[in-house]
């Protein structure tokens, strides 16, 4: 492997994973499809190319994934019954995970920018990361 290739590579891509405490009364999976597409869109506006973005809900018994490989592509709904119990605690448990082309911290403002944005939940940020990966410093062995 080029790790100099790679590390250019790497070096394009902003980082971004969150987690928060979503407080919703509406039907989870169509708000974390909207809030989806609304990230992904506004990424592809401002020309920040998508290389993963995942963001998912948990809570309720349930879970509510969506993801998107590459900017262009949908972003793709999946609800998964958990059996760990119906209802429980009234907030849901969002994760955001993001690898796309830009400054960390910029893409970090368009996420943050979308979900403040929406009137339907209450956001209550528990973790953030916003950066860019460092160079990979490999391991070799010789057997």
């Amino acid at each position: 492997m080029d790790y100099e290739r790679y590390a250019d590579g790497e070096a394009l891509l902003g980082w971004v994973n969150m987690e928060a405490r979503v407080s919703l009364a509406g039907d989870p999976g169509s708000w974390l499809q909207k809030v989806g597409e609304e990230i992904a869109e506004s990424l592809d506006e401002k020309g920040h190319e998508v290389g993963h973005f995942k963001m998912s809900l948990r809570g309720k018994g349930k879970r509510w994934r969506i993801h998107q490989v590459m900017g262009g592509e949908d972003v793709e709904l999946i609800e998964e019954n958990l059996g760990d119990g119906v209802g429980g605690r009234p907030e849901l448990r969002l994760l955001v995970n993001l690898r796309a082309e830009g400054d960390a911290v910029i893409l970090q403002e368009i996420v943050r920018g979308v979900l403040e944005g929406q009137k339907e939940a209450e956001i209550d940020y528990r973790e953030e990361a916003a950066f860019q990966p460092g160079k990979p410093v490999p391991v070799h062995r010789i057997a």
